[in-house]
């Protein structure tokens, strides 16, 4: 699958059949099959509706990115934009890195947070950043 507004993607699965395409002139197309005709293929497209926007994706998975990015354009809070694995609620954040480095959690607002494994405070603020490797979870009590 191509991406309109992304890098190339795959699932790393053998062709899957049957594939399903968008025939819609009003849709606009987010990703469209690799194979095929690009007028034709559309894989992955967003409708704007009577106060709501559709997504239809006829492919199993989708990169974060294009998650991400359908995400934000519904007004849901990103904590993380680096693909990383976040899960939030019940006054939990969580992260988990999928690679090296320094990942950031940003929070809608400032908050006090907590580490919930050691229960060292973290301070208030908007944003929290972690030296991590690969495998690493970090989780954390937010007020």
């Amino acid at each position: 699958v191509v991406l309109a507004t992304c890098d190339k993607f795959n699932a790393n699965h053998k062709h899957l059949a049957p594939t399903f395409a968008v025939d819609d002139a009003q849709a606009a197309a987010l990703a469209r099959y690799a194979a095929g005709d690009p007028a034709t293929s559309v894989a992955v497209a967003e409708k704007k509706l009577a106060g709501y926007t559709s997504v239809y994706s006829g492919v199993m998975q989708l990169p974060p990115s294009l998650l991400r990015s359908l995400a934000k354009k519904a007004g849901v809070h990103i904590y993380n934009d680096q693909d990383q694995i976040v899960t939030a609620g019940g006054g939990i954040v969580a992260l988990h890195a999928t690679s090296d480095g320094t990942h950031a959690l940003v929070m809608p607002a400032p908050c006090q947070a907590t580490d919930a494994v050691t229960g060292e405070s973290l301070g208030t603020k908007a944003s929290f950043s972690f030296d991590m490797k690969t495998g690493d979870t970090r989780v954390l009590r937010i007020k």
